[in-house]
């Protein structure tokens, strides 16, 4: 445990001047809207902003994992680190993910505002801020992280390939093979009759379309429930655990970086 804390320090701090970066631009786009709801005299440019940037979150922890590991491509610290391989990768994500949460928490105290104090006089909600933007937070969060262990699997297999000199200059063709052949798999299952049944079979709701509607001169804002097959999402999961246990088997075989 103690030198998992210590990876996740050390992730921090690799990742620290991008999260300012993302920080500092979330909070300008947050500032700018109410002066440009001011300038336009339309209430509904915040809430805008505020839809975009959670939209827009999704790709933080990827982009924070990615970079994190172009770091340590350049420095060759995987061959040298007596971590094992999980705990490495594992790191990685415990700080994109920490550092996702506190972009979060900076999105929703700039949501209530808007929402409590700013706009709730022309604008009806539909108890948005606690329950249907707290859902698709999670969920984009989750769809974030999906994305991440793929972008994890194909830097590692590009990485190991640098071992081989033969294929080390069109490593990046191999890469684009494999994505290929997966897409064609992917949609020859998704082909078969019975397995197509059983994705639709079990399904939940949340909200997750944005639903505007300007009546009785004010604004009636919530999300739109969209039902959500639970047998993809499960499959993702399973997915996801075999794509880090590749990629960290990848690694552990000291892979050329």
């Amino acid at each position: 445990m103690n030198s998992l804390v210590g990876l996740v320090k050390k992730d921090l701090m690799i990742s620290r001047f991008l999260f300012i970066v993302w920080f500092a631009i979330n909070i300008l786009f947050m500032i700018g809207s109410f002066f440009l709801s001011k300038y336009m005299h339309e209430p509904m440019v915040p809430i805008g902003i505020f839809i975009m940037l959670l939209v827009l979150n999704t790709m933080l922890i990827p982009v924070l994992v990615s970079a994190s590991l172009r770091v340590e491509g350049k420095t060759q610290l995987w061959l040298y680190n007596p971590q094992s391989s999980t705990k490495l990768l594992l790191s990685k994500i415990i700080t994109a993910v920490s550092y996702q949460v506190i972009s979060l928490i900076l999105l929703f105290v700039y949501g209530y505002i808007v929402f409590k104090f700013s706009i709730s006089s022309t604008i009806k909600l539909d108890s948005i801020l606690i329950n249907e933007s707290f859902s698709v937070s999670i969920f984009l969060m989750a769809f974030g992280l999906y994305l991440t262990f793929w972008i994890m699997f194909y830097w590692a297999i590009y990485h190991s390939l640098g071992k081989f000199p033969r294929i080390r200059r069109v490593r990046w063709l191999v890469i684009v093979v494999i994505f290929i052949v997966l897409s064609i798999m992917e949609d020859l299952i998704l082909k078969i009759d019975a397995f197509s049944n059983l994705l639709d079979k079990w399904h939940f709701s949340i909200g997750l379309n944005p639903s505007f509607q300007y009546k009785n001169e004010t604004w009636d804002f919530t999300f739109a429930n969209t039902d959500v097959p639970l047998i993809p999402i499960l499959i993702y999961i399973f997915i996801s655990l075999i794509l880090f246990v590749i990629t960290s088997w990848l690694l552990d075989k000291k892979v050329e970086v």
